[in-house]
């Protein structure tokens, strides 16, 4: 059970991702903020379904709900009036206008075979506890037949949470202060769908404040083409007027670019993670700088029997070729005398050549006449 203590103001504390400002919390009534950021849009297209439980008070003509208006035993959830429509987009957003605690708060969307009922004496994360709901925590993940993965960023007391269903293609986005966190959930298109808020925090306390409707059109198709094109975006965006108007009708319809931006950094840290991470910390230097060349036979760590093991197959293998090399020489009439000489020069100079390529720097290479088992260890 989750009891909440009256105050007239909520307490200043580091309030992180909120969409008011300092003055709205010193200001709050009861543990409500009483301000009206982010309700400059009056577009209101379907309100929360009215429901008798002792667990749900509304008011402001069902647009602002109050969960366990005196003490918390459970989960308490509310969903919209009427199911959506197929190909159409519906965007709205919830204001968070008390502090949020204890097991979970959550915004999403559901069918209408979720049970309210079955969890009202039972803590627990609500939306996405099956495969008829799909929810964002306020700890920062979402859920859905309850598998729970991280997602966007915490919210709280002054934040808004936005919420995109695109049910033309099936997808499910979210928002935290007009900012797109991504798409959260695809293939929700042909499913009937309600909008939804659970909470097990005592007195907590939310307002839709707007809840737009939108039937595909030739100019959001055209506005969605620009919006995924940086070059016809930029191009957009200096002509005089126009993007502010669309930017005040469709609100909701972020850049593309943007988002492509932040994906393609993310992916390029988690490569560079996972290319340090295949080579030993001792061949580093500062991450910034290049790597250091590793020579081969220092990773034995000096052991000077697998050295010489190694060298030897190295050095056989190649002696081997030198010498079918000279056995497949073509020979010619009347000099096989010169023909001698000439294999065993092209021996030698193979193997001086050999000899040098393994010698390592600053070495002596003026004699000519070192054996098989002194070049053996000029490598080591």
């Amino acid at each position: 059970m989750y009891l909440f203590v009256n105050a007239r103001n909520i307490e200043l504390q580091k309030i992180s991702n909120a969409f008011c400002t300092k003055n709205c919390f010193t200001e709050a009534v009861d543990g409500k903020l009483q301000c009206t950021c982010g309700e400059e849009t009056t577009a209101f297209d379907w309100g929360w379904q009215d429901q008798s439980s002792p667990n749900i008070r509304m008011c402001n003509e069902g647009r602002e709900v109050l969960f366990h208006p005196v003490y918390s035993s459970g989960t308490a959830a509310v969903k919209g009036q009427i199911p959506f429509q197929q190909n159409f987009h519906y965007y709205w957003e919830i204001k968070i206008i008390s502090k949020l605690y204890g097991t979970d708060v959550m915004v999403g969307v559901g069918t209408s075979k979720v049970d309210f009922e079955k969890w009202q004496f039972k803590f627990c994360s609500l939306l996405g506890i099956d495969s008829e709901s799909w929810g964002y925590s306020y700890h920062g993940s979402v859920q859905h037949n309850r598998v729970r993965k991280k997602y966007g960023h915490q919210f709280g007391v002054g934040s808004i949470v936005g919420v995109h269903l695109d049910m033309c293609n099936g997808t499910l986005e979210y928002f935290l202060n007009r900012k797109s966190l991504g798409i959260a959930y695809r293939g929700l298109k042909g499913k009937d769908l309600y909008p939804m808020v659970c909470s097990t925090a005592a007195k907590s306390c939310i307002r839709v404040t707007c809840s737009v409707t939108k039937e595909l059109t030739m100019q959001m198709m055209c506005l969605k083409l620009v919006m995924d094109n940086p070059s016809l975006y930029k191009i957009y965006k200096n002509i005089p007027g126009l993007s502010r108007i669309f930017e005040r009708r469709y609100f909701w319809m972020q850049p593309q670019i943007f988002k492509d931006t932040e994906e393609k950094r993310k992916l390029a840290e988690l490569d560079d993670d996972v290319t340090l991470s295949l080579v030993d910390d001792s061949y580093l230097g500062n991450r910034n700088k290049k790597l250091r060349v590793v020579h081969l036979f220092s990773v034995f760590d000096n052991e000077e029997e697998e050295q010489r093991r190694r060298f030897n197959e190295v050095f056989d293998c190649l002696e081997g070729q030198v010498k079918q090399e000279i056995s497949d020489a073509p020979s010619t009439s009347g000099g096989g005398s010169s023909s001698s000489q000439d294999r065993s020069k092209s021996k030698l100079h193979s193997k001086k050549a050999f000899h040098f390529c393994l010698r390592p720097e600053g070495s002596n290479t003026s004699s000519d006449s070192d054996s098989d088992e002194e070049t053996r260890f000029n490598i080591l």
